[in-house]
């Protein structure tokens, strides 16, 4: 499945008169492959979640917008005979580090959440998607709820109307440590 999918890219990259075979435009495909397959975990795909994945791929792989709609119209194509994302992400793990995959799911969760509303089978997509890219819960969890405030607390929001960060919990020993100086004191 790899291989047919390299080979498929470097035949779209061939004809376009790009450099073939280039680790970033490998890598680019898969993670178009994984923000097209949540994208489509509603049975519809939008301009806008296309807006975003050439935003997404243009900002994470810095390929230019001719690459991007290559990209795009490839795992398109690809996407209408796969039956696994596993080859795609395995490429990405050989390919990433823990933070460029970290940054990928950030992206999988803004096109989640770019209407303000998520969409409980695109989460499902995601998180599987975390676990093939060997992520961690806590990785899954923080970069759902960056995506979830970027898209809450736009820039054009003063803040003066954003709603105020919450106090920080106190750990478990200081909390065992005042309830004992309050014993005492009685």
């Amino acid at each position: 499945m790899l291989d047919r999918f390299k080979t498929a890219f470097a035949r779209r990259v061939k004809d376009d008169s790009i450099e073939s075979d280039t680790d970033d435009q490998q890598v680019a495909l898969a993670a178009a492959m994984l923000l097209l397959e949540v994208a489509w975990a509603d049975h519809e795909i939008e301009e806008r979640e296309l807006a975003l994945i050439r935003n997404s791929l243009n900002s994470l792989y810095d390929i230019s917008d001719s690459q991007v709609e290559s990209v795009i119209d490839e795992a398109k194509l690809e996407h209408q005979e796969i039956s696994s994302i596993f080859p795609f992400t395995r490429a990405l793990n050989e390919q990433l580090n823990t933070d460029e995959r970290r940054r990928l799911l950030e992206s999988l969760w803004r096109l989640n959440t770019f209407d303000g509303s998520a969409f409980h089978y695109e989460e499902s997509v995601i998180r599987k998607i975390a676990e093939l890219l060997y992520l961690t819960h806590t990785d899954f969890i923080t970069a759902k709820l960056t995506a979830r405030d970027a898209e809450q607390t736009p820039a054009s929001i003063p803040s003066s109307t954003r709603p105020p960060k919450p106090p920080p919990v106190a750990n478990f020993d200081t909390v065992m440590r005042d309830l004992d100086k309050s014993r005492e004191d009685q």
